[in-house]
Parts: C-alpha cells; structure tokens; sequence
C-alpha cells in the first residue's frame, strides 16, 4: 500500500536536491553545457566514445525532447568542440 502511494507520489529527484546526491537532468544539462562552452580541443587530449543509442538517451533524459530548433543548435554545438 504504502510503495504504490510513494510510486505515485514521491520524486526522488526533489527528494535528492537537496543533498546534490543525485543531480537533476537540468543540472546535469547546465554542467555539460559549462564544459562544452569553455573546451578547447588541445593535442594530447584524451577522448571517450560512447554509443550514438546511450547519447540520445541522455539528450532526452536532460533535455526533455526540445523543439527541432533548439536539437540543432545544441548539436551543432558539439559538433564545434569535438
């Protein structure tokens, strides 16, 4: 009884904000935009691939399906600083 109440009722992420334990998707949003704004790609740099499926994942875990306009603007973003 009391799991199907909290089910529908509790949001970890409001409960965890407070303790930053877990960031938040807008959070986590404005820490990669932070990174990306100020990289400069730099000879030696290590760099990471990750699957194409997990990236757009995450796209719409943080980004909550944006309009056209703004997916483009945001991956020619990362385009530039890849």
């Amino acid at each position: 009884m009391f799991n199907e109440w909290a089910t529908h009722n509790l949001n970890v992420y409001q409960l965890l904000e407070v303790f930053e334990l877990v960031p938040s998707p807008s959070k986590e949003h404005e820490i990669l935009y932070g990174i990306l704004e100020g990289y400069e790609r730099q000879h030696g740099d290590t760099m990471y691939a990750l699957s194409f499926r997990w990236w757009d994942g995450w796209k719409d875990h943080v980004m909550n399906n944006p309009s056209a306009q703004e997916r483009d603007v945001y991956l020619d973003q990362v385009k530039n600083h890849v």
